[in-house]
């Protein structure tokens, strides 16, 4: 059934839908959007979007099916989504489109109700768009089971150990242990919090983490490649403060490097934002570099956050976790 809309998809080889198009998909969105029955509500986005996008309904094709199969034509590298949310990513993705392509050819009109018209139906589309992130989740390789999608940026190859530090809805679980829940995207007030200001929780489930890869390693000895290291994996929806909590203990407790894990803008693979908790991992010629200290707005959306960080990145600076 098709829930709140998010903006969370990449939007490269958008359609260029002519103003009059424009208006006609957006008539054809909005009628979809009312109808209160859920089933015709879903079948009409489907058919809207699939319309949209030039892919015609296969004869018997589920709504589900159809959204899978509109979408993947429209973006093949998207992953794979739970089960009964294709109709939710699919009109998450065509109201991106047509918000951003609305956006774009209200600027050439010069009749002004209809640029007026035009604007604001790209403002309600992207407003839809928006909403829909908590809702979804996807497929991501190294995760088992299903999470909102990750921030999408260049990244390097993707960190195959360490810790997995995972935002669900509002709780951060590590190593597939609920940790810390949030409310309203911060932490509880009563949360405990070290002497330093760590999340308590966070910072001895990161102690237990590195204690259990030390014993391990003396039987296993690739197991000491997990020590002092965390795999962050902080959904584009939600804001930085999850990101800043989980650095902030991983900090604490002595790691010494943080994986910021992303998916990739073209390919849709997960890739790694390598961040240092303390300056010791980096050779002495990357030191002399000069550091770039990071970290995210408590209410910074996590994809804005990854976006500046990742520019860093791409200029072949070491970058540091650092927060008061």
């Amino acid at each position: 059934m098709l829930g709140p809309l998010a903006l969370v998809l990449v939007t490269a080889g958008a359609p260029e839908w002519s103003a009059s198009e424009v208006r006609g998909l957006y008539d054809a969105a909005v009628s979809a959007i009312q109808q209160p029955n859920p089933q015709v509500r879903d079948e009409g986005v489907a058919n809207a979007a699939g319309n949209a996008y030039k892919v015609p309904r296969r004869g018997g094709e589920s709504v589900d099916g159809y959204a899978r199969r509109v979408l993947k034509h429209r973006d093949p590298s998207h992953p794979e989504v739970r089960s009964g949310l294709w109709i939710a990513a699919l009109a998450a993705r065509f109201y991106e489109d047509l918000g951003r392509r609305a956006t774009i050819v209200a600027r050439f009109e010069t009749e002004r109700r209809a640029r007026l018209g035009l604007e604001q139906a790209a403002k309600e589309a992207l407003a839809a768009a928006a909403s829909i992130a908590p809702d979804l989740e996807v497929k991501v390789e190294g995760l088992e089971g299903f999470i909102a999608p990750l921030p999408r940026a260049p990244g390097v190859e993707a960190a195959l150990y360490g810790a997995r530090a995972v935002v669900r809805g509002m709780t951060i679980s590590i190593e597939d242990m609920d940790r810390a829940t949030f409310e309203g995207d911060a932490p509880r007030a009563s949360a405990e919090r070290t002497g330093t200001g760590a999340l308590r929780d966070l910072y001895s489930a990161f102690k237990q983490f590195d204690l259990h890869s030390e014993m391990f390693a003396r039987v296993e000895p690739q197991k000491k490649k997990d020590v002092g290291k965390v795999r962050v994996f902080v959904p584009a929806a939600r804001t930085g403060g999850y990101f800043n909590e989980i650095a902030r203990a991983a900090q604490e407790a002595k790691y010494r490097e943080l994986y910021l894990m992303v998916l990739g803008p073209q390919t849709g693979g997960l890739r790694t934002i390598p961040i240092a908790l303390s300056k010791a991992p980096l050779p002495r010629a990357k030191k002399k570099e000069g550091w770039v200290e990071v970290r995210c707005r408590e209410d910074e959306g996590m994809q804005a956050c990854v976006d500046r960080i990742a520019t860093f990145l791409g200029e072949g600076k070491p970058l540091l976790f650092s927060i008061d």
